[in-house]
């Protein structure tokens, strides 16, 4: 079908870590654009529910420093979370 994304996304595959709850997971980060991330999850992640909200730490593609994000999940899917956030990355796409 038709995708609703309305800005490029770039694949990348960046380890990343984030709290949603009480709970600390991590993963990769395989595709990266300025509105949100998907992370692809390989241990368990149940209890994870679209519209919780997290918080992500990876280091940037370009300069390795860490960068603290929080965001909100739009999508759980099998393999992973689609996550969102309320300001652009752009700065990460350069």
């Amino acid at each position: 079908g038709a995708s609703k994304r309305q800005y490029a996304r770039k694949t990348c595959f960046t380890a990343v870590q984030f709290s949603c709850g009480e709970r600390l997971f991590s993963g990769y980060i395989t595709d990266i654009g300025p509105g949100g991330i998907f992370v692809e999850i390989s241990g368990e992640f149940n209890g994870i529910n679209s519209g919780d909200r997290l918080i992500l730490t990876f280091p940037h593609p370009d300069s390795g420093v860490d960068v603290r994000l929080e965001g909100s999940i739009a999508r759980v899917l099998e393999k992973g979370v689609g996550v969102s956030f309320a300001n652009l990355l752009e700065d990460l796409l350069r």
